[in-house]
């Protein structure tokens, strides 16, 4: 009988050593791969198969838009009246929303243009007590004062009272108050210091009207006579 032959130690760990990288597929070989693809997202979840002898992942990803935002609607000038729409910034216009059906009372505030007009209260000849109104002073040696009202799509007339101030420099003075409207003279009265006259304008298809007051009596007496609207309205009545 042979006798058994005891195998090498370093021979036999260099054995299981060689079956070791076998089993693992790195025996000598290419090591694993990770391939990452970006593509858009899916939400799928990472693959991985942690052991096997090629891993793989996938991630997905959706592309987000850190481009423009757009805003679909048209962009313009919003309307002013009684439908209830943020006035824009600037000057006022009158007008729009839903017609008038009794007269409405205007003031400063809706006055596109009046440099050097105030308003407050103020006497005027033939009244005991003090009146709301509008009024600025008239110069007999410089231009007429004037105001602009600008409408858009108005029915009615625009009614003007225009009087002298209790307290002017002179009553001997005579004042002259005119209409304008888009550029057309189309109602003037005299008003005497202690008269109120009033001018009207019809609305229809107008723009723009300018309030003119001007001195025509200026010979021997003094400048600086306040001429006062006692009403600024609109009558919804043609």
């Amino acid at each position: 009988m042979l006798p058994l032959r005891r195998p090498h130690p370093a021979r036999t760990a260099a054995w299981l050593s060689g079956l070791g990288l076998l089993a693992c597929g790195c025996g000598g070989g290419t090591p694993p791969t990770v391939t990452v693809t970006a593509t858009p997202r899916t939400s799928s979840a990472v693959s991985s198969a942690m052991g096997s002898s090629s891993t793989q992942a996938t991630i997905t990803d959706t592309p987000t838009d850190t481009g423009t935002v757009t805003a679909s609607g048209t962009a313009g000038a919003r309307t002013t009246g009684t439908g209830g729409d943020v006035p824009p910034s600037g000057p006022p216009v009158i007008g729009g929303g839903t017609p008038l059906t009794v007269p409405r009372r205007l003031t400063l505030a809706d006055v596109f243009s009046a440099p050097d007009w105030r308003e407050g209260s103020i006497t005027v000849p033939k009244e005991s007590a003090p009146l709301q109104g509008i009024y600025t002073t008239v110069n007999g040696c410089s231009s007429p004062s004037r105001m602009e009202l600008r409408f858009a799509d108005q029915r009615g007339q625009l009614h003007v009272t225009g009087a002298q101030a209790l307290n002017s420099p002179s009553s001997a003075v005579v004042l002259e108050y005119r209409l304008l409207a888009d550029g057309r003279l189309v109602d003037t009265k005299t008003v005497r210091f202690n008269e109120r006259q009033l001018v009207k304008a019809d609305l229809t298809g107008v723009s723009s009207v300018i309030i003119e007051i001007k001195r025509v009596q200026i010979n021997g007496t003094p400048c600086g006579t306040t001429a006062v609207l006692t009403d600024l309205s609109i009558d919804p009545r043609s």
